[in-house]
């Protein structure tokens, strides 16, 4: 009888209905549908309330004119936190749907890619990554989470304030990209 039992508690793992309760990975371009139909959205959405007086500051800002690129992975924790934040204030402040892409990567043998490569050249480490970008110009990147809180942290990027990323190294290794020292064949990398 336990043989029996142990069976079918391990054919029902195995079962087509287990798979289908693992929630699978959204990759590449990500609509706000595809979003909301994940068990994590909506309760991480509903029970966030962005900073009154900050989001009051928000709202004077133009940000029409800003383009909004998100890097995200559905199976990361810090994602299934932020992004629902990150939507729901920028939903309180009027911003255009199409002015906010988000981007799905992997988790596994394409870490930190999605598969249409749109975070290639933009130094996508950790997720998730808001960059804000200004007539096709970089503005500033919320990295993994918000040093201060989404809507402060968004909120001195948008002011153009001193604002550095919880990943520090992040400006520091674009600048020695930048300046080409990382094009350097005499480099001392390791040695």
């Amino acid at each position: 009888m336990k043989l029996l039992l142990f069976t079918f508690a391990f054919l029902r793992v195995l079962s087509p209905t287990h798979a289908q309760q693992q929630e699978a990975h959204l990759l590449g371009i990500v609509t706000r549908v595809e979003l909301a139909a994940t068990a994590w959205f909506q309760e991480q959405y509903d029970d966030y309330t962005p900073h009154p007086e900050i989001m009051g500051s928000l709202k004077k800002q133009d940000l029409k004119k800003y383009i909004v690129q998100v890097f995200f992975g559905s199976w990361c924790g810090d994602s299934k936190r932020e992004m629902p934040r990150f939507l729901k204030i920028m939903d309180q402040l009027n911003v255009p749907p199409e002015n906010i892409q988000i981007i799905g990567v992997d988790k596994g043998e394409n870490y930190k890619q999605s598969p249409g490569r749109e975070e290639r050249g933009k130094a996508i480490y950790r997720v998730p990554t808001f960059v804000m970008y200004k007539n096709g110009e970089e503005k500033g990147r919320i990295v993994e989470y918000a040093a201060f809180s989404m809507e402060r942290d968004l909120m001195l990027i948008l002011q153009q304030k001193a604002y550095a990323p919880n990943y520090y190294s992040y400006p520091l290794i674009s600048q020695w990209y930048n300046d080409g020292i990382l094009k350097d064949k005499n480099l001392m990398c390791g040695a």
